[in-house]
């Protein structure tokens, strides 16, 4: 490597030919202030830059960290539901005393800002989710493992926990692509005024080996700052690491049991070991395989890394029978209507549909168990379907308590509960409706609501008529929209 002392030396030496003394008294001082006004410059806004690239990681780092704190206990929460061991309880114990500290965290990067990112939002709902965690805990802790599982499976905390993720993801995405813009400039920054400096060091041999000496100064920070930023990198792509290899636990430990259920419950409905006495028996056992087989859908997707990392919900589609679909629903809710008379009316001769055959009956689960719920004793809550040429029709009609318009609007927005006797007795996150209209949406349908006060609700999945399949349930062609 050149030693820059002895490059510096020999072209002075070449300069004192050309008078030296001249470039020494006229040129040195001025090549000297701009050289030193470049640096002076370059320091200030190199610390400038350092400065809010560190605010802005943080912002980045506290928002992430938040998140993988909610998914953590949300994780542990559905593993101490769904197995009743209190070893999955660990990610949750963890995450309950760092929350507060790590929103404190989240509020002081927030206001450290430079562009002041609001972040109450995130605060609210996950203070919101870590209530509901409480919540089925404790429910389950009591016995109530029914009503803790029904409020897991109702889709409520999966939904407030991807209102989460949306909210951190852009705050994470926006520093980070800020940060590389900052690291960019930076870089840029330095870049030019090397150039200037190299120039100028051009012209007089003095200027040359002080150039050099400055550029490898700048050239060195710059590597301190790409390792830092490599570092930093290397750490969160190994907790990502780790959530997933801690999902594809939880995802095996959950699996195996309930695969045992559905085999087991199998085996008793075909009666593989002969008959097994009254009737009331197999439709039990179809019960459970059926309840068991629509759980295992919910948790393969619920531990699903790379969906959940996405935050999209995507269809599966297949061909559906509807009559099977309905009366799957109706026998999902069956325990939750207590002097409520549950009935089924509907047109002879339902075809076949294409859709997500598990998000639509989560469609069903939800506008029956609100129907329900919003249904004193002695009511009737009543499921049916239609297909005409404008397309397909699910109706779920109640004679519960009925909505007015502005109810309606309340009660379809996130979060919103109607004002009531009933509905303060069964409290949610009134995100019911709303996961409905989504869910149906994403088929390329609508969710309607026909509603009146003390008189019933009928709440109306409508579907193109494009999803009506032709022929038996063997065809996969669809008719013509």
């Amino acid at each position: 490597m050149t030693n820059p002392r002895r490059v510096f030396e020999a072209l002075t030496g070449r300069m004192n030919v050309v008078n030296f003394r001249t470039l020494t008294f006229v040129l040195l001082p001025l090549v000297s202030v701009v050289i030193a006004a470049l640096t002076v410059f370059q320091i200030l806004e190199g610390e400038r830059l350092n400065s809010e690239i560190a605010k802005r990681t943080e912002l980045r780092n506290a928002a992430q960290f938040v998140f993988v704190l909610t998914q953590g206990a949300e994780s542990a929460q559905r593993g101490y539901l769904l197995t009743g061991k209190t070893k999955y309880l660990q990610p949750y114990n963890v995450s309950v005393p760092r929350m507060p500290e790590a929103l404190a965290r989240l509020q002081r990067a927030a206001q450290d800002a430079p562009d002041g990112t609001n972040v109450e939002l995130i605060v609210s709902d996950v203070h919101i989710k870590f209530q509901e965690l409480q919540n089925t805990i404790e429910m389950k802790r009591n016995g109530r493992t029914g009503d803790a599982i029904d409020l897991m499976a109702s889709g409520l905390g999966s939904d407030m926990m991807d209102e989460i993720r949306d909210a951190t993801r852009p705050i994470v995405t926006l520093e980070q692509k800020r940060i590389d813009e900052l690291a960019v400039y930076r870089a840029n920054s330095l870049r030019q005024t090397v150039v200037v400096v190299v120039m100028l060091v051009s012209a007089l041999v003095l200027f040359l080996a002080l150039g050099v000496i400055a550029t490898l100064a700048g050239l060195r920070e710059r590597d301190r700052s790409v390792r830092a930023l490599a570092e930093a990198k290397f750490a969160a792509d190994d907790a990502n690491r780790a959530k997933s290899e801690f999902l594809a636990s939880m995802s095996h430990e959950l699996r195996t049991p309930l695969n045992a259920i559905l085999g087991f419950s199998e085996m008793i409905e075909t009666q593989v070991f002969g008959p097994i006495g009254p009737g009331k028996y197999l439709e039990y056992a179809k019960h459970i395989h059926d309840s068991g087989a629509h759980l295992l859908d919910l948790i393969n997707d619920v531990l699903d890394l790379s969906k959940i990392s996405a935050g999209k919900m995507e269809l599966h589609e297949s061909d559906v029978a509807l009559p099977a679909l309905l009366d799957e629903a109706l026998s999902l809710v069956k325990g939750r209507a207590v002097g409520v008379n549950l009935r089924e009316q509907r047109n002879p001769g339902l075809p076949h549909i294409w859709a997500d055959k598990r998000l639509l009956k989560q469609v069903l689960i939800n506008l029956l168990s609100n129907a329900i719920k919003f249904t004193p004793s002695g009511g009737a809550v009543t499921i049916g379907a239609e297909v005409t040429a404008l397309g397909i029709f699910i109706h779920v009609t109640d004679t519960g308590i009925g909505m007015s318009a502005a109810q309606i609007e309340k009660a379809m927005s996130p979060y919103g509960q109607i004002d009531s006797k009933i509905a303060r007795e069964h409290k949610g996150t009134g995100l019911g409706l709303p996961i409905c209209k989504s869910l149906a949406e994403l088929h390329g349908g609508t969710l309607e609501v026909a509603s009146q006060p003390n008189v019933g609700t009928t709440m109306t999945v409508a579907l193109p008529v494009s999803r009506v399949m032709r022929g038996t349930a063997k065809s996969t062609q669809r008719l013509a929209s």
